[in-house]
């Protein structure tokens, strides 16, 4: 049943479809910040993500189209003092976009290796908080205006998965996407659920 549907598919719908949430290891820092990668603190390390496929089918198990993630890192630095203290808020969401060729073994089996962009967007924001010695309670803060920059380099991958459970052609997959920068400066692996078709 399973084969008979992914195969029947094939023929009357031209497009593969695959999206899917995961949880992502950050082997690497997705941004040039001078703080280490902290991989058991939350949000720093191990984070959610979003991978995706959208392809054309092509004869003999194959499929060619465009590949997509995203994943974020959030942290803070805290700088304290007697009469002062200063914190930084990071947030960093890293993109992934490319093109990829999918191959399809007896009809559940998959994998797709892909190359295109790594963009990284980052947003910083600064607190100074400050003591007034002839106050008591809660220090005075000042807030500035975030600031935005973002980065790009290239990068290559590979999502590989199986289909787990089909109901006619639409299938619940489970995946592994693995990327690395070709600057080296970071690397990941997402493992998750897909729908795919």
């Amino acid at each position: 049943m399973v084969l008979g549907g992914v195969h029947g598919l094939a023929a009357a719908e031209p497009m593969e479809v695959m999206v899917g949430p995961g949880i992502r290891s950050h082997l690497g820092k997705p941004d040039a910040s001078p703080e280490p990668l902290d991989r058991n603190a939350r949000g720093n390390g191990t984070v959610g993500a979003l991978v995706a496929m959208a392809a054309y089918r092509l004869p003999n198990d194959v499929s060619a189209g465009v590949h997509g993630s995203v994943a974020w890192r959030s942290y803070s630095t805290v700088e304290l003092g007697s009469m002062q203290s200063t914190r930084h808020d990071f947030r960093t969401i890293p993109v992934d976009i490319g093109v990829t060729v999918q191959y399809t073994a007896l009809g559940r089996l998959w994998v797709a290796p892909w190359a295109g962009a790594h963009v990284t967007f980052r947003r910083m924001a600064r607190t100074f908080c400050y003591r007034v010695p002839s106050q008591d309670g809660p220090w005075p803060c000042i807030t500035d205006d975030p600031t935005r920059d973002w980065t790009a380099t290239a990068s290559l991958g590979v999502t590989a998965g199986v289909n787990i459970s089909c109901f006619d052609a639409h299938c619940v997959a489970g995946l592994v996407d693995i990327l690395q920068t070709t600057d080296g400066h970071y690397a990941a692996v997402s493992v998750g659920l897909a729908y795919h078709r």
